[in-house]
Order: C-alpha cells, then sequence, then structure tokens
C-alpha cells in the first residue's frame, strides 16, 4: 500500500489544478447569455453576478463545451451559476 500512496498524490494534484482552472467572461449579450472560452452559453439558474471579464471556474470541468449542462463558481462573490451549452460545437 505504501508504494501507491505517491501515485494517489499525483492523481490528485492533477485533479485538483485542472479542476481550478479559470476562464473569464469574455462577452455578456444582450439576451444574458455569455460567451466563455469561445462558447456561447445560456443560464439555466439566476446568474446575474456575472459580468463580462469575470474570472470563474467550471467545476464540473467542462469548459470545451461538450457537455449538455455545467456548473460554474464565480470567485469573486464564491456564488454559483448552472449553463447550458449553446454552441455548435457541442456533442451532447
Amino acid at each position: 500500500m505504501r508504494k501507491l500512496y505517491p501515485i494517489f498524490v499525483l492523481l490528485g494534484l492533477s485533479t485538483t489544478c485542472y479542476a481550478n482552472q479559470e476562464y473569464k467572461i469574455e462577452k455578456v449579450l444582450h439576451n444574458g447569455d455569455y460567451i466563455i472560452n469561445g462558447l456561447h452559453w445560456k443560464p439555466q439558474t439566476s446568474c446575474a453576478v456575472l459580468r463580462k471579464g469575470d474570472k470563474i471556474k467550471f467545476l464540473n470541468k467542462k469548459a470545451n463545451g461538450k457537455c449538455v449542462s455545467t456548473t460554474v463558481l464565480h470567485d469573486a462573490s464564491n456564488s454559483t451559476c448552472d449553463l447550458w451549452c449553446e454552441d455548435s460545437r457541442s456533442d451532447g
């Protein structure tokens, strides 16, 4: 069991680093949708706290748009927002 410990530590660190990658809100559209990481996201819950330039983290690692939905963490307010991927590159 002792030999496996370093492997678990490395796996935990790589997962944590990826999960904590920050993204910026690139644009807030007139209808309240967002452009994040070059993709179009539609809010499923109230996301009024999100503004252009704000830093967020994708809690379930769905920043690439290959998703149905995702949850983001707003760094400044520590609040979450559920988003729906509206990009044509999404593979559902």
